[in-house]
């Protein structure tokens, strides 16, 4: 029995003598569990801080039970399991590969689940150039990879135009670069200085995605 412990017990008692009625304990705190992810959204190979709070009485030391449901989802499975800090505080660290939803359940005196949360997984691409400063109608390769794996599907490479915006000039299709991921590669004659970046548009299991920029600064030769 602990010194807090011993005080309500304590305290209720001098309350029910000083009445004279009969006393009953209080009915325990109704719990509550929240969930928070950051990043929400996460290129592919990164990792998230799963995060949340049992709130109520006697929140301290609970199991809390990551559970996951990954694309294309339907049922969660048992992923990872916490105790809750003193402060009923609890925390995850995952690397999802996918589209993938998370809950937390709490396994206490009044058990608690979490609402659903969605992690949104982009795909990793990376882009090269064989040269960054082309003399005038020089032709330069555009090359990377995207990770994972998404052979036969398309990618674009695009030029950054003045407003702002992103202009497509060719789409790339996807080949086989192994079971980690796929790769593209392109030539092309170039005039003028330029600041390109490779798209993947969203897909079944991944959000949209797209590499760093590369800018081509074009010299007279």
């Amino acid at each position: 029995m602990t010194n807090k412990t011993k005080a309500l017990i304590t305290t209720a008692g001098l309350a029910l003598l000083a009445t004279g009625g009969s006393a009953q304990a209080a009915p325990p705190s109704p719990h509550q569990l929240s969930i928070a992810a950051k990043p929400a959204r996460v290129v592919y190979g990164g990792t998230v801080a799963i995060t949340g709070k049992l709130t109520g009485s006697d929140n301290a030391g609970e199991t809390i039970n990551l559970n996951e449901d990954p694309f294309p989802f339907g049922t969660f499975t048992k992923l990872a399991t916490t105790q809750t800090s003193a402060a009923g505080s609890y925390g995850f660290f995952v690397t999802p590969t996918v589209n993938t939803k998370y809950q937390t359940d709490a396994k206490s005196k009044a058990p608690a689940t979490s609402p659903e949360l969605l992690v949104k997984v982009a795909p990793k691409i990376t882009l090269k150039v064989t040269d960054k400063t082309p003399a005038v109608g020089q032709k330069v390769t555009f090359s990377g990879t995207v990770a994972p794996d998404h052979d036969g599907q398309s990618v674009l490479l695009q030029r950054y135009r003045n407003d702002g915006t992103w202009r497509t000039i060719k789409t790339l299709v996807l080949v086989d670069a192994g079971t980690a991921s796929s790769k593209f590669a392109y030539t092309r004659k170039i005039t003028r200085t330029g600041t390109f970046r490779i798209k993947k548009s969203a897909d079944t299991d991944h959000v949209a995605g797209h590499s760093h920029r590369r800018t081509l600064t074009v010299h007279s030769s």
